[in-house]
């Protein structure tokens, strides 16, 4: 069996760059930033240690100013260490 594909690959820093990128514009634009709510967040790490996201992208119509309780637990949501950058 033959598999073709018509699309070049999507590494890990296109990832991270298109993610950094929005999130730049939207904080830049005046417009976006009232109308737009994005949040990135660490939920772990894959195998070879790079982060594994939560990205929330939604409208800030409705949005509550109070956030979730967070969820303890061993292991769950790490923090960032001293050093790399924070998205």
């Amino acid at each position: 069996m033959t598999y073709f594909s018509f699309v070049e690959p999507w590494g890990y820093e296109d990832n991270l760059n298109y993610f950094t990128e929005w999130q730049d514009k939207i904080k830049a634009s005046p417009r976006l930033s009232d109308e737009v709510y994005m949040h990135r967040e660490l939920l772990g790490y894959s195998k070879e240690m790079r982060y594994v996201e939560l990205i929330t992208i939604t409208g800030k119509n409705g949005k509550q100013e109070e956030r979730e309780d967070v969820i303890d637990g061993p292991g769950l949501f790490p923090s960032f260490e001293a050093g790399t950058k924070e998205a």
